[in-house]
């Protein structure tokens, strides 16, 4: 094989950028397909162009080692490092094969999950996702909510959830969930606080507004463990976990009314009544 000259970098480039162009193209309307339509034959699609767009990745990273060491103008030598950076190859037709059908499976997975109630109108239904998602939506009934509470997560911890279930969470946790649906639907299993590493902004305003107490203890979360005894004392500022003292930020006067009142709403009417 000859040597490569520029004038070859220059045609590799410009044919490697719109084979790329256009399957990554068919790739998001695939994934755009399967994600709003979610059926064995979605996901077999956004495998399939998967499968072609890292085949044809290997291809290009095989190809593009015949330019190693040749001096290129710098934005054409900026484009091939860029090119490198972002290609994923794997040689074993068998081997893409199984990532594509993998990763298209683990997207659909979510979508095809149902959720099964036990309690209230939908009582012995399993539900789809989407129909799950219509109820949150239009609901405003705690006791109908609380079925629905971790189903996209794991379902199985609302049978741990109770009065006496302190619920510890991770950082940022409540992220995305702008809505005080979740905060009512704890309330409504009778959980008397969370402690976390740290929470969402909406998340914590909900858990004020809603009186249900919360507590950023990071060290506190990492020590607890399923089944851990954990005791709040909010006049010392301290936080148990199975013995062990972690202080905490003391509560606001005025949050704390909140917590004791039941919420917002039920601490304005009680304001109201008294000046009437």
């Amino acid at each position: 094989m000859r040597k490569a000259t520029v004038a070859d970098a220059e045609k590799f480039m410009a044919q490697s950028e719109a084979l790329l162009e256009d399957l990554n193209i068919k790739a998001s309307r695939a994934a755009w397909v399967q994600a709003n339509f979610i059926t064995d034959d979605t996901e077999a699609l956004a495998a399939d162009v998967n499968e072609k767009l890292i085949e044809a990745g290997t291809k290009i990273a095989q190809d593009i080692k015949r330019y190693d060491g040749l001096t290129m103008p710098p934005v054409l030598a900026r484009k091939f490092k860029l090119l490198k950076l972002q290609l994923f190859s794997l040689s074993d037709p068998n081997d893409r094969a199984t990532v594509t059908k993998l990763g298209a499976g683990l997207e659909g997975s979510y979508g095809k999950g149902k959720a099964c109630v036990k309690e209230g109108k939908q009582s012995g239904q399993c539900l789809p996702i989407g129909e799950v998602e219509k109820v949150l939506a239009s609901s405003r009934d705690p006791e109908e909510m609380k079925q629905y509470l971790f189903d996209g997560y794991d379902p199985s911890l609302r049978d741990r959830l109770g009065p006496d279930a302190v619920l510890v969470t991770g950082r940022n946790f409540g992220l995305g969930s702008s809505r005080e649906h979740v905060v009512q639907a704890l309330r409504a299993w009778g959980v008397p606080a969370v402690v976390g590493k740290s929470f969402a902004r909406i998340f914590r305003r909900n858990c004020v507004n809603l009186g249900l107490a919360i507590f950023e203890a990071p060290e506190a979360a990492d020590a607890a463990r399923p089944g851990s005894t954990i005791r709040i004392d909010t006049d010392a500022g301290e936080l148990e976990v199975d013995g062990r003292p972690f202080p905490i930020p003391p509560v606001a006067e005025l949050v704390a009314q909140l917590q004791a009142a039941g919420g917002l709403v039920p601490w304005t009417k009680e304001r109201a009544h008294d000046r009437s």
